[in-house]
């Protein structure tokens, strides 16, 4: 059964956030979130990401009804992705153990499949 996980990506890290940038490179895939609460600036750093996709929160929502999981936040992991599922089925990649993290804001999600955890740095 699909189910979201709260992801503390910092230890300082549990507030709402807005996305400010996504910017995908050789290198990896690089998210800048700024906190709504402390207005800090946020940079994770995917160097090992396989796909990722953009949702908007409408589509989001209907998820939001059906799993306890979302509303704790905007950092969450996946377990039992679909997300996963189709990339695994739809690919040649060869790589096992992927993770599905989810940024879920007030009007975007991003899903990002890894096979790595993130880096993560505050900016500014």
């Amino acid at each position: 059964m699909l189910a979201y996980e709260v992801w503390n990506p910092h230890i300082d890290a549990n507030h709402g956030v807005n996305i400010i940038e996504i910017v995908e490179r050789s290198e990896g895939l690089r998210i800048l979130v700024q906190e709504y609460e402390t207005e800090k600036f946020l940079a994770i750093f995917f160097d090992t990401h396989v796909a990722y996709q953009r949702r908007s929160e409408s589509w989001v929502a209907g998820e939001a009804c059906a799993l306890s999981g979302l509303g704790k936040g905007s950092f969450y992991t996946v377990k039992n992705s679909r997300f996963v599922s189709l990339f695994q089925t739809e690919s040649l990649s060869t790589i096992e153990n992927i993770l599905h993290f989810s940024i879920v804001t007030d009007s975007l999600c991003i899903d990002i499949l890894a096979s790595e955890d993130p880096r993560i740095e505050y900016v500014r």
